[in-house]
């Protein structure tokens, strides 16, 4: 059937007009403004404020991730208090420790402290040898002598424990010797005994009463190097 436009549009024509009047009344007309105008405004105030509610979500986000920061950063600033205060805590005993094992051989030290043992001990001290030790510094000098010495800073090595041999012969009584091996146990100094051989003295049975002990005594004296 062939489409009739002239009495389509006389059908819909009335609407039309039915559309156009009412459009055409004050009333509608501000409605219908009224409307237009907060879509233009919604539409247009949308794009305005929407990089202003980015940011706002970015400074929130940012915000939040600074508290975390915050809250590390407090817990790692109240471990170095506590480290601080553990420190200045055992910071006198450092010196003992220091003097038990010390950053060099200091011979003459450990020496000084066999003497006074002995004479403390009533023991009768013949000889201290001391086949070979280390030079005062001479750790450090071979470490500066190395290739790539001082082109820098490096990783710090650990501590390394050392270790030198002393050998010590003296005489006396049983309880003599007794009292001068439980001394070298509690010397601030630390050493450990390597070998001990213990032989009637030549001089046993000279004093009446006394039976003269002579003793040869292994030790290795300890310091540490970096």
């Amino acid at each position: 059937m062939p489409f009739d436009y002239k009495n389509e549009y006389s059908r819909y024509k009335k609407y039309y007009q039915s559309l156009g009047e009412t459009i055409q009344k004050p009333k509608n007309r501000a409605y219908s403004a009224t409307v237009f105008s907060f879509l233009a405004v919604s539409l247009f105030g949308w794009y305005a404020i929407r990089p202003t509610i980015q940011t706002i979500l970015y400074l929130r986000r940012e915000i939040k991730d600074n508290v975390v920061v915050s809250q590390k950063m407090e817990e790692k600033i109240s471990a170095l208090v506590e480290a601080q205060a553990l420190y200045q805590e055992v910071q006198p005993q450092l010196s003992i420790v220091n003097q038990s094992l010390p950053p060099s051989p200091e011979v003459m030290s450990l020496v000084a402290q066999l003497r006074n043992l002995a004479n403390s001990t009533n023991a009768s001290l013949s000889a201290i040898t001391i086949p070979t030790v280390p030079l005062a510094g001479q750790d450090a000098t071979r470490s500066a002598q190395q290739p790539g010495a001082g082109r820098g800073p490096t990783t710090p090595k650990p501590a390394k424990l050392n270790e030198f041999p002393i050998s010590i012969q003296l005489s006396g009584t049983f309880a003599t010797i007794q009292s001068f091996l439980g001394g070298i146990n509690t010397m601030r100094r630390l050493t450990s005994v390597d070998t001990l051989t213990l032989i009637p003295s030549r001089d046993s049975g000279i004093a009446a009463g006394t039976n003269m002990l002579q003793l040869t005594l292994k030790l290795k004296g300890y310091y540490i190097t970096q």
